[in-house]
């Protein structure tokens, strides 16, 4: 069973393991949660648009998959650097 953690709560659980007089650490536990934020935004984004999309130019029409999912692979390798 997945559940969604609230950014709320992870901001907690994050900052309580810092040194939060140390102004680095605090700049990237902000920096990580702003990634989260937005991966979680691209993957709502990408659940009512599909994993595909279909593009109409003119008289053909194609499809291919979802530029969003680019994005996110992207944010997502952000995390593990």
């Amino acid at each position: 069973m997945s559940r969604v953690v609230k950014i709320s709560d992870l901001e907690n659980q994050l900052m309580n393991r810092i040194d939060q007089d140390d102004l680095i650490e605090v700049d990237k536990v902000m920096r990580y949660l702003a990634i989260v934020k937005q991966i979680r935004k691209i993957q709502i984004t990408i659940n009512k648009g599909g994993v595909m999309t279909t593009t109409i130019n003119g008289n053909q029409e194609f499809t291919k998959a979802n530029p969003a999912i680019n994005e996110l692979n992207k944010l997502t390798k952000t995390l593990y650097l």
